[in-house]
């Protein structure tokens, strides 16, 4: 199903968290999509969020956490539970204080996979 949507330069991404892909097309003057791709496997992302050099952060929702794949492809996990991310839902990059930047991370706090309506979803601040 696909769930985030960003443009980076002229292009449009899609996630797709069931099939766990990333999704590239290319956009015309026209606003018309073209030439789709598969740029990202094996990552089951909700949201996503690009750095300005072209680093990947995605929230995984149900999985809990933060990954973040580096312009040359490297993986990592770089936030889960003992940073408060459980149920990472959407994210947002911005300039931090100090030429910092932060990943700002909404989480529904585990009600979706506990199906509790009272659990407290979170604001998480990241320095990435």
């Amino acid at each position: 199903m696909p769930n985030g949507i960003q443009l980076f330069g002229d292009r449009m991404y899609v996630t797709n968290s069931d099939a766990g892909t990333l999704l590239r097309f290319d956009v015309d003057e026209r606003g018309a999509l073209r030439d789709p791709s598969v740029v990202l496997t094996g990552v089951p992302a909700d949201d996503f969020a690009f750095a300005p050099d072209g680093t990947l952060y995605l929230t995984t929702h149900i999985f809990d956490t933060v990954v973040r794949v580096d312009p040359d492809g490297r993986r990592s996990v770089i936030a889960a539970a003992a940073e408060h991310v459980t149920g990472a839902t959407d994210c947002a990059l911005v300039p931090g204080t100090g030429g910092g930047t932060v990943l700002y991370v909404v989480t529904d706090g585990g009600a979706l996979v506990s199906g509790d309506p009272s659990a407290a979803g979170a604001l998480v601040a990241l320095s990435v």
